[in-house]
């Protein structure tokens, strides 16, 4: 799962030449009509049955894939960069992550994003950081 996908980059390294379920979810705050339109274009060219995307805010995509009861076990999030941002998303996804999910956080060198990935990881009970790149 890829929350905030923008151009689409990263959620289509997810989805080329992979017979995995891969979800993107945006609804496109952030970008122009020119961005959304690449994003489209790219995705409907390495777009196969396995493959979603849900345009929509993210708290309203988690409620519908809440309710399918599917666990993710790869979640990269590139959304919002604040505090509260990072830390209500950690909480907000946490029921619907696998036990031994990975999760990659972007923009990690920022100290609101740390600091707000750490707050919401307190409520996960196992859990370890692998790599803390910065840049």
């Amino acid at each position: 799962m890829n929350i905030g996908v923008l151009y689409g980059f990263s959620l289509f390294s997810g989805m080329i030449n992979t017979k995995c379920h891969v979800i993107g979810i945006d609804n496109f705050c952030e970008a122009n009509e020119s961005i959304k339109k690449s994003f489209f274009k790219n995705f409907e060219m390495y777009q196969n049955h396995n493959h979603q995307f849900i345009e929509e805010d993210y708290i309203v995509a988690l409620d519908k894939i809440r309710k399918k009861g599917k666990k993710i076990n790869f979640y990269y999030y590139d959304a919002g960069h604040s505090f509260e941002q990072h830390r209500d998303n950690l909480i907000n996804v946490k029921d619907i992550l696998d036990d031994e999910c990975l999760i990659l956080i972007d923009d990690i060198g920022r100290e609101e994003v740390i600091e707000g990935t750490y707050e919401g990881l307190k409520g996960y009970k196992n859990y370890k950081v692998l790599d803390k790149v910065t840049t």
